[in-house]
């Protein structure tokens, strides 16, 4: 059974969830998954408790599962901190994916006690692949070919949607549909079409990066990518529609997201006011200077609300995002209790508005001094609101 590592800043779990339909549609077997959102074996889903990458017997007793449920492959969402942690060691990375890096996971309560530390993990993750696919948009795509190549490199393929940037893999002709993207994926042996049920370049990006491992796997492209056609996942780029409104939910959680997704809701959205909701979660100090300056630069209304305070007082994190929106030129809404605040936002919105749902994506859950209590989840408030 292949094991292939999904590794990045942004991107990683889109990707893995493409990787993982596009293999298993081009195989005719089962391919397990571990992610964001939970594990698969092969058989059975099951909750990863909140990691990207969970602990380390969690990780091997899913391997063992999916190996005895007749699994081809396996897709790994591999953290930084996972990488750091230990929690993938032992599995060979046959197969290995690099969306982008930027700044995140950074600060005195975070994961990581610096960019250099949160880079240094990255690169080594990448060492691990034995065939590396490598975004080439990416401005780290240099330093990401050394780490490949002075690891365990055997083979690297470049991808990128840009056509005429070099690459290995591809895009052409990208175009916006009502649901998503439409492009066609190039390589060297095939040309297919393919669409995405998601907005943004980004995510025609994500698809490449699935299917350069098709590529390296030498296996059906066409299977693969009418299986990401058909691949939603929760949380990330969800859309619902009412009477000439639009909510979109997604996990977005630091400025690089946040400029993705609301520049891409500004084209999409010409006529209409673009929303967002947000909060900044406890301890994640380094991420709301970058979520205030995009939303004040990049919407038309903001709504600042909870998102997992954890230790610190909801209202003070409030407080802070409202004090750096001002500051970037913009003006905001606070509503501490998030259930509130995205009833309101939804009472707001006119024929033609949209939506931006931020930071909580598929979670049901809230955070609060050690305790998680139970929150209808911002999908879950859309579908009340608008009798979905």
């Amino acid at each position: 059974m292949n094991i292939i590592s999904v590794t990045g800043t942004k991107g990683t779990t889109t990707t893995t969830h493409f990787l993982q339909a596009a293999l298993q549609a081009a195989t005719g077997r089962p391919a397990a998954l571990i992610s964001s959102i939970g594990g698969f074996d092969g058989v059975k889903w099951s909750d990863n408790g909140g990691y990207t990458t969970p602990p380390a017997p969690v990780v091997q007793a899913c391997v063992e599962r999916a190996q005895a449920n007749g699994c081809g492959n396996l897709v790994l969402e591999l953290s930084s901190i996972g990488e750091k942690e230990g929690r993938a060691d032992g599995l060979t990375l046959d197969y290995g994916v690099f969306t982008n890096l930027g700044p995140d996971h950074v600060g005195p309560n975070d994961e990581h006690a610096s960019l250099e530390e949160y880079y240094f993990y990255k690169r080594k993750i990448v060492s691990r692949y034995v065939h590396a696919v490598l975004n080439r948009d990416d401005a780290s795509y240099a330093d990401m070919v050394k780490a490949a190549e002075g690891g365990c490199c055997e083979r690297l393929l470049s991808y990128s949607a840009q056509a005429g940037s070099g690459a290995d893999i591809w895009a052409e002709d990208i175009q916006r549909t009502a649901e998503g993207m439409a492009f066609v994926a190039v390589t060297d042996a095939w040309r297919v079409p393919m669409t995405v049920p998601m907005p943004g370049v980004y995510n025609v990006s994500n698809a490449l990066g699935a299917m350069g491992v098709i590529r390296l796997m030498d296996l059906d492209p066409t299977a693969a990518a009418s299986a990401i056609a058909e691949t939603r996942i929760a949380g990330r780029s969800e859309t619902y529609r009412k009477n000439g409104k639009t909510a979109v939910v997604d996990y977005a959680h630091n400025a690089i997201s946040f400029h993705a997704i609301l520049s891409e809701m500004r084209i999409r959205h010409p006529n209409g006011k673009v929303r967002i909701l947000f909060g900044v979660g406890g301890g994640r100090i380094e991420r709301r200077r970058g979520m205030a300056e995009e939303s004040a630069k990049l919407a038309d209304v903001v709504y600042v609300t909870s998102d997992n305070p954890r230790d610190e007082d909801p209202r003070m994190l409030c407080q802070v995002l409202q004090d750096l929106i001002h500051q970037y030129g913009g003006t905001c809404q606070v509503i501490v209790d998030r259930t509130a605040a995205v009833r309101k936002a939804l009472e707001d919105m006119d024929e033609g508005d949209v939506l931006i749902l931020t930071g909580k994506g598929p979670e049901t859950s809230i955070t609060i001094n050690g305790v998680s209590y139970p929150y209808p989840g911002d999908a879950g408030l859309v579908k009340a609101a608008w009798g979905l």
